[in-house]
């Protein structure tokens, strides 16, 4: 079964050579300010989907708990489409390059001690710094001096 159609190109309009739809009835004519395509442009894209089924969320359940991955295709084939309507080719090709997931290599017992060592001891070293800098500035702060009474006037 075909699940979907798509053309490029120019098309013609149904009613070209016809009546306008927009016309008043028993008028050949469309009315003022009423405009009527009869040729789209040579950049025109359509495309039509049999059945939107595929994207329901029973769909996408099912799809799921038979495999990790596959429901995701539904939803990438709507992506791809959406991209190729658009015309942005670009992200449509970066998008079909696929994704996978990179895993980190497995750290020994001694690793894992040696990076969290480090992590706490370059978060120690920030807060040791941050707590002399603000000593520091609090101890060149120098208070404001008052004016006596005589000297307000």
């Amino acid at each position: 079964a075909v699940l979907a159609v798509s053309i490029r190109g120019s098309l013609d309009s149904f009613f070209k050579g016809k009546p306008s739809p927009l016309a008043a009835e028993g008028e050949g004519q469309a009315t003022e300010g009423q405009a009527f395509i009869e040729t789209s442009p040579d950049f025109t894209r359509l495309l039509v989907v049999g059945s939107g089924a595929f994207l329901d969320d029973v769909a996408l359940s099912f799809s799921r708990s038979l495999s990790a991955d596959r429901y995701l295709f539904n939803l990438q084939f709507l992506q791809n489409a959406v991209d190729w309507l658009a015309e942005d080719e670009e992200l449509l090709s970066l998008r079909s390059q696929g994704t996978y997931t990179r895993l980190l290599k497995p750290l020994d017992e001694r690793e894992q001690t040696l990076w969290e060592a480090l992590n706490y001891a370059v978060a120690l070293i920030a807060v040791v710094a941050l707590g002399g800098t603000w000593a520091v500035k609090q101890r060149s702060e120098r208070p404001m001096e008052l004016l006596e009474e005589e000297e307000e006037l």
